[in-house]
């Protein structure tokens, strides 16, 4: 972020998306881009061309207009046709980076660790194509939970997780859900570009229909067989899964209380409604895709062009 009021707007857009999934009407944000203004007493800013002369309000319009262009935020009109604001993929993850900055209690050298070593053996695990090894892997598996169960039986005592392996732990599973809805954004984004670009040529005379609709479907084809895109086609299909939710909600609901009982305090709650927020962006993916298919419909109707099936499933 080069702009020269890169506080200012870190500042506003901080305070207006504590959570940075959500979206909100411009008379929320235009008020409190007005009341900061007045706070600090803005009086002119000649690269947002804000004058001496202007209100509070005009300024914050004006700055409103100006982040959109800039692509700090982007808008769109909801049902009833009132603009609303959500910042763009590249802003979130931003914020995202700021709140990483804060200084944590104490970084847990200990569970980064363990990740690491977790996540090196897994990779390959399943990277690795031989039968043989495979099967040697989970033998080894199984004599190390045998192991364990064993040693239950004996000593009827269960390890668990000290204070210091629990907080940097819950950290991090509220650190990686946030990056999460980062790339359902991204997504989301993809499709708006792709739509714009119909739009684009569907207007351009030197294209004819059938153009128009090769290109839609190569550059769908392309986003739905990329590694972003396959990602979250399967990651949507887990996330609308019936018994999830249940599950979800069990497992918050333990961890919550065992913090709880263990008396240690968390200060980030976005855990809790992480579902929720996956979800309505997720279908934030999905409204943009209709959006599209409506206008490639379109197409095809002035067009009697039979393309192939288009589908996101």
């Amino acid at each position: 972020m080069k702009s020269r009021n890169r506080e200012l707007i870190l500042l506003v857009l901080l305070s207006a998306f504590p959570d940075t999934s959500k979206s909100h009407s411009y008379d929320y944000l235009h008020t409190i881009l007005a009341d900061h203004l007045e706070s600090i007493q803005l009086e002119e800013d000649e690269e947002n061309d804000l004058q001496f002369a202007d209100t509070y309000e005009v300024k914050a319009k004006k700055l409103i207009k100006r982040w959109t262009q800039l692509g700090f935020l982007t808008s769109y009109r909801n049902e009833s046709g009132a603009p609303h604001y959500q910042l763009t993929n590249h802003t979130t993850k931003i914020l995202i980076w700021l709140e990483s900055l804060k200084k944590k209690e104490f970084v847990g050298t200990e569970s980064k660790f363990k990740e690491v070593f977790n996540q090196l053996k897994e990779l390959v695990e399943w990277t690795n194509d031989d039968v043989e090894k495979r099967i040697e892997i989970l033998e080894e598996k199984k004599r190390e939970l045998e192991n364990e169960i064993n040693e239950l039986k004996i000593s009827g005592k269960v390890d668990t997780y000290q204070e210091y392996e629990i907080i940097p732990r819950f950290q991090n599973i509220n650190d990686t859900a946030k990056e999460l809805l980062s790339d359902f954004k991204e997504v989301e984004i993809n499709f708006k570009e792709i739509s714009k670009e119909i739009y684009l040529k569907h207007t351009d005379s030197d294209l004819s229909k059938k153009e128009v609709l090769s290109f839609t479907f190569d550059a769908i084809d392309k986003l739905k067989k990329s590694h972003q895109g396959k990602s979250f086609y399967a990651f949507w299909q887990f996330l609308i899964d019936r018994g999830l939710k249940t599950e979800w909600n069990r497992l918050i609901e333990e961890l919550l209380n065992k913090l709880k009982e263990k008396q240690i305090e968390v200060d980030d709650d976005f855990l809790i409604g992480i579902k929720n927020n996956l979800f309505e962006t997720g279908q934030h993916v999905y409204r943009a895709n209709d959006k599209m298919a409506e206008k490639i419909s379109q197409i095809i109707r002035e067009s009697n062009y039979h393309p192939r099936f288009f589908s996101l499933q």
